[in-house]
């Protein structure tokens, strides 16, 4: 094979490669629509780029370090404000294939009975083994889809005690076998060089795999435990709602047991003549109806009317202003624990950012929802102090011990969008955080109409997804 056939071929499998590495990108990071074009120039210059460095037959630890400053550089410019998630996805092209290429060429050269450096100082050969170790990289990269799956990976990329050791191993390993290649560069009589590299490419690339896993299955791990708290918040929320349910039975028992024997006395006063007295009990009945503590309803569904309340107690106790009223259909498409962990995660944060606030200053919470069609929007808004940046759409957690925080809007985003809806972030108010969810639902019973304001409300969320990072400052 000539150079320019090795050529071709390399910039056909780079291009595979490439192309596959950026389709992987686009759906961890959803960007605006205007951004494809941006992933197939990024996927053009890699391969012109790639085979630039390797025709000239440059040092290959220097063809690697360059081709790592090029890929982070259009993964910074690619993936929303994560410097740790940037890093990893801009290694990932270059691992792969200093991993294969280092199993390839020692392979080649015992299977051949030669040294290493021939295979780097013929171009063509040189250019083979590249192109062999991008189309070898394409399944690799399928594989990591398979034992990593979007979701898991989305959960990996937000947990950022898991995402430091993958992001920290896979730079030491990538790092180590760029000092490793230059072994390519002297003509070792002994067959133990290139086993030796051989087992070390090897052992890194079933490293970074193991590790993947294992790290992806901590961040799930993390994930359902934050779902089983938010299953017990929701079991003793449905028993303090039983028991202010058997209190109520209780006052509204002994209510009617007076209230019968107030009647009866007023009967026998007015039949014995004294209606003055009588009038004056009756007002007096009036006086302690109105007395009576009133049942308070924030949603016609009995588990997200279970949250609010609890919410409005905690505000209650903090100081914090409180207003809710939520209409949603008798069948929204979500089950009662799917709302649980929706309004749960929500409100959770709401009350949260509330208490972090000085007691000095006005701080509320407001819950409202409007109808339009087959779409109910819900709107979560409240105070906050400080700065907030948002990355892919999501706040960056501020508490300490973020390795498991983050993880409730991730999981609140993907469900909603799971089910058809969409949730968006809206900081352009002063001093309010406003979370609004777009739900599909094919029946709106039971819900007031707002139909108009929550429409053109959707169709401006809907021009700004899928969303991008952003920032807002209070002072």
């Amino acid at each position: 094979m000539n150079e320019w056939m090795a050529a071709a071929l390399l910039a056909v499998c780079s291009g595979g490669l490439f192309l596959q590495f950026f389709h992987i990108l686009r759906e961890l990071f959803p960007t605006e629509r205007i951004r494809r074009v941006w992933y197939w120039a990024a996927a053009a210059l890699d391969i012109l780029a790639g085979i630039s460095l390797f025709w000239f037959q440059l040092p290959l630890y220097l063809c690697y370090a360059l081709l790592f400053v090029l890929c982070l550089g259009e993964t910074v410019l690619l993936v929303p404000d994560r410097p740790l998630a940037r890093l990893l996805m801009g290694t990932l092209v270059p691992f792969l294939l200093i991993c294969v290429h280092g199993v390839l060429i020692p392979m080649l050269a015992l299977l051949m009975g030669t040294s290493m450096d021939l295979f780097v100082e013929n171009r063509a050969g040189h250019l083979c083994t590249v192109a062999l170790a991008s189309l070898f990289g394409i399944p690799l990269l399928w594989f990591q889809r398979k034992i990593v799956d979007r979701e898991r990976m989305q959960l990996l990329l937000h947990c950022r005690s898991q995402r430091r050791m993958v992001c920290g191993a896979v730079l030491v390993l990538y790092f180590y076998l760029v000092v490793e290649c230059w072994v390519y560069y002297y003509p070792f009589p002994s067959a133990w060089t290139p086993i030796f590299h051989l087992f070390t490419s090897l052992v890194a690339l079933v490293t970074y795999f193991l590790l993947l896993w294992y790290a992806a299955d901590v961040s799930a791990y993390i994930e359902q435990e934050l779902k089983t708290r938010q299953i017990e918040k929701q079991l003793q929320r449905q028993v303090l709602h039983y028991r202010q349910y058997t209190q109520a039975v209780h006052t509204l028992r002994a209510f009617k047991h007076d209230c019968r024997g107030m009647v009866a006395a007023a009967r026998r006063l007015i039949a014995d003549g004294k209606t003055a007295q009588a009038q004056q009990l009756l007002s007096q009945m009036g006086e302690a109806l109105e007395a009576a503590p009133r049942e308070v309803t924030f949603c016609n569904h009995v588990v997200v009317d279970a949250i609010l309340r609890e919410c409005a107690a905690r505000c209650e106790e903090a100081g914090v202003e409180f207003s809710a009223s939520v209409g949603l259909p008798q069948r929204v498409g979500f089950n009662d624990l799917e709302l649980c962990r929706i309004f749960g995660n929500l409100v959770e944060n709401a009350v949260e950012a509330c208490e972090q606030q000085p007691t000095g200053g006005r701080r509320w919470i407001s819950v409202h929802s409007s109808v339009s069609g087959d779409w109910v929007t819900v709107e979560i808004a409240n105070t906050y102090t400080g700065q907030v940046k948002l990355a892919g759409g999501l706040p960056l957690s501020q508490k300490l011990g973020r390795g498991e925080h983050g993880l409730g809007l991730l999981s609140v985003r993907t469900l909603v969008e799971s089910r058809g809806g969409f949730l968006r972030i809206d900081l352009g108010h002063p001093g309010a955080f406003q979370v609004r969810l777009h739900l599909s639902a094919s029946e709106m019973d039971g819900c007031d109409s707002n139909e108009g304001s929550n429409l053109e409300q959707k169709n401006r969320d809907l021009e700004q997804f899928p969303p991008k990072g952003s920032q807002g400052v209070v002072q």
